[in-house]
């Protein structure tokens, strides 16, 4: 289903409009706020939003999350600013709407590279600790680099293990 959609709206891509994290409607340019800036208000009613059966979630969200700047956040306005956004032409919906899903795209990448690195770094864990149980190489060290290198692969378990709650390090 979800790729059903995501072919649907691809078209936005497609487009020679850029991503842009703002609208000029009238006098007022309204910019995206971002979720490391978001209150808690603008939290629930986006969850909110995003649960409902409304037909115009899009309009809706972008009148939670996009403002003038300096503006804070007021629920009153939701109405009135879900309206305006739900009358916004193509060209001015459009990189919009490219915004986030660029912003979903770099999202999954940055997600995709991450498992990479910790799966690399279990699996390197995992043979430096197979190599030292068949005697590779520590059994010819002095003491106090042996006990460096254990200190050093019980930091990098707490490492991981900080990183991943899903991750095992046994």
């Amino acid at each position: 289903m979800f790729n059903a959609l995501a072919e649907i709206v691809d078209f936005v891509f497609d487009s020679e409009l850029p991503p842009a994290n703002a609208v000029k409607v009238g006098d007022t340019e309204y910019f995206v706020s971002f979720a490391d800036k978001l209150t808690l208000g603008e939290w629930v009613d986006a969850e909110n939003v995003i649960g409902s059966d409304s037909e115009c979630k899009l309009s809706e969200l972008l009148a939670i999350l996009c403002r003038p700047i300096g503006e804070k956040y007021n629920p009153d306005l939701l109405g009135e600013r879900t309206e305006m956004f739900k009358n916004l032409t193509c060209d001015k919906a459009l990189p919009l709407i490219s915004f986030f899903l660029s912003k979903k795209r770099e999202y999954e990448a940055i997600l995709n590279h991450y498992s990479t690195v910790m799966a690399q770094a279990a699996r390197f864990l995992k043979d430096t600790k197979t190599f030292a149980i068949n005697g590779g190489g520590i059994k010819r060290l002095p003491i106090w680099q042996r006990i460096r290198y254990t200190y050093l692969i019980r930091s990098l378990e707490k490492q991981l293990a900080k990183c991943s709650d899903f991750s095992s390090t046994k």
